[in-house]
């Protein structure tokens, strides 16, 4: 097990976490101090119409969590998403399997 740290900037598009296979037990997700707008998390087609909201964190702590799941790594980073406004962050810190 190991704990592992990523800082995703917002593309035009939706935009993968990771891009490397990486099984995780627990993530938490938050969208960084310093946007000015929200940030949306789900699949590969997440928008601002059917992602989960994460308000910037200067306003309202924006944050969401994935698991904590026991056993076997039940869930893959690479397949969670985020989007928002071009080049603002999202911070993930994930327990890894």
């Amino acid at each position: 097990m190991a704990l592992k740290r990523f800082q995703v900037t917002i593309g035009a598009a939706a935009t993968q976490v990771t891009a490397t296979r990486t099984p995780c037990r627990h993530a938490i997700i938050e969208a960084d101090d310093g946007n000015s707008n929200a940030a949306f998390v789900g699949t590969s087609d997440v928008t601002s119409a059917n992602g989960i909201r994460l308000n910037n964190s200067a306003t309202a702590p924006g944050r969401m969590e994935i698991g904590p799941f026991s056993g076997d790594a039940p869930f893959n980073l690479s397949e969670v998403y985020v989007a928002g406004t071009l080049n603002e962050t999202v911070n993930v810190l994930a327990v890894t399997h």
